[in-house]
């Protein structure tokens, strides 16, 4: 069955196989560096899991699509926390791979391809969206299978299987994560009305745009009407344009002058300057005028595409709260511009007329050691942040005190301890005390760092070697 296959074409798939490992091998050790599941959200994915695998239903409305792989990979491997690790170095490792195929379509050349998959490997953006924001990461493949499934549409006359691909593409990132989804409908907005303006055969793909739009706007509508639990997150939508229209009617001065390297709330800053972004939409914009010359359309289209994607994931106007998080976005369109370039540095090598192949080759593989060594400098850099929002004592403090919580009680626990204690101690749990909790429970309880003050009137249930819990005395 493999006569047909040439050894060139063997070599390929070895280097794209290599990648591929070297990204699995890279994500998952990440992860194992530490005793307890990273980021703001890891306790929250094991809650979810937790509760999928004991009694069938998510604690927490969201898509779902995730959890049942995180869950599938617990049950493979007999741990929560290696089987969400696990998980998610698979599929962050494998949406390398359509990248590559993207370039590699789009372009003629295998390096291109491979120097696309590298960026992404070694973007701090995607490391700390891994680590941080799990569901999202995981989302990536399909959205970068979504991209390259549109693409393709436009290359064939026919395309129903193509079609049928790019629909369910789309609706897994609907079923994974809110930003992987709308993503996919940006693109898929962007490109389409870039096609129909640019393309000969406007009409053929315009019907198979019809198709995909119907299927999009039915998944909306039934999800959002029968599923509305797991579907919660189109609100988010809604607030996204009420923040925009609100700093619109501020105007100019309720808009906040980025930094520039923007900072999020928590952690570390993110790692895409505008001076970064701007050289990188730049280049998109060359390649664009470049293809359009050579009346290249579906190249064309794709490239200024990416590029306004790149443009909206960093508008400077955005407002912060929202900025930090779409930003983590920009290694899509940087792998994929500076992919694209890497592979257009033969015309330029042309014009010069470097004609050796020896020469070409290395002026190739040094342009590639300078582009991305400054990206692999920002992963070294950004995996020292990449830790557990509890220290291990803790971790443990939470699990011996789990005995001793009375019953018919409530926790109060302020982040980071909120979704730890639920998880090990699957007690309610609140984030801030109010006066109603004495009329709904027996006991309330706070979890204050060992050493402070107890509240007047407290009285200690347990004292750990970090935290202690302590009850809080009746409110009259």
């Amino acid at each position: 069955m493999f006569r047909g296959i040439s050894s060139r074409c063997w070599r390929e798939w070895i280097g794209v196989i290599l990648i591929f490992l070297l990204a699995f091998t890279i994500y998952f050790s990440i992860f194992r560096r530490n005793l307890l599941i990273t980021g703001v959200d890891g306790p929250y994915y094991l809650i979810q899991v937790q509760s999928l695998l004991g009694n069938g239903v998510l604690v927490y409305g969201d898509p779902p699509l995730a959890f049942y792989l995180f869950a599938f990979f617990s049950l493979l491997v007999g741990d929560m926390t290696l089987g969400i690790e696990l998980a998610v170095s698979l599929f962050c490792a494998l949406s390398t791979i359509p990248v590559y195929f993207l370039i590699r379509r789009v372009t003629g050349k295998v390096y291109g391809g491979y120097f696309a998959m590298l960026l992404m490997i070694f973007s701090a953006t995607f490391i700390r969206m891994m680590s941080d924001f799990m569901k999202n990461a995981v989302g990536i493949l399909f959205l970068n299978l979504f991209i390259y499934s549109l693409y393709n549409l436009t290359l064939s006359e026919k395309g129903y299987k193509t079609t049928i691909l790019a629909i369910t593409f789309l609706l897994l990132n609907g079923f994974t994560h809110i930003l992987d989804f709308c993503t996919a409908i940006l693109f898929l907005a962007i490109y389409s009305t870039i096609t129909i303006l640019s393309s000969k055969e406007k009409i053929i793909f315009m019907k198979k745009l019809s198709v995909i739009v119907l299927s999009l706007l039915a998944f909306i509508i039934l999800t959002a009407t029968f599923l509305p639990f797991y579907f919660t997150d189109y609100i988010k939508i809604i607030r996204f344009f009420e923040d925009i229209s609100e700093t619109s009617e501020g105007g100019l001065t309720s808009i906040t002058v980025p930094r520039l390297i923007p900072f999020p709330k928590h952690g570390p800053p993110l790692p895409m300057s505008w001076l970064t972004l701007a050289l990188i939409s730049t280049l998109g914009f060359i390649i664009t005028i470049y293809e359009w010359r050579r009346g290249r359309r579906r190249q064309f289209s794709l490239i200024l595409t990416i590029t306004f994607m790149a443009l909206t994931f960093g508008f400077p106007l955005i407002p912060m709260a929202w900025l930090w998080r779409l930003m983590l976005m920009e290694f899509i369109p940087t792998a994929i511009i500076l992919g694209y370039g890497l592979a257009k540095l033969e015309v330029i090598l042309d014009v010069f007329r470097v004609r050796e192949s020896s020469v070409r080759a290395f002026v190739i593989l040094v342009i590639t050691g300078l582009v991305l060594s400054p990206f692999i400098m920002q992963t070294i850099s950004i995996i020292r942040f990449i830790k557990p929002t509890i220290d291990y004592a803790t971790y443990l403090d939470l699990k011996e005190m789990n005995n001793l919580i009375p019953p018919d009680s409530v926790i109060i626990a302020p982040f980071p301890l909120k979704y730890w204690v639920q998880y090990l101690n699957r007690a309610e749990v609140v984030g801030r005390p109010s006066r109603d909790l004495w009329e709904s429970y027996s006991h309330v309880l706070i979890i204050i760092r060992k050493g402070m003050p107890m509240p007047r009137g407290a009285e200690s249930i347990f004292i750990g070697k970090s935290i202690m819990l302590v009850e809080l005395p009746k409110r009259h």
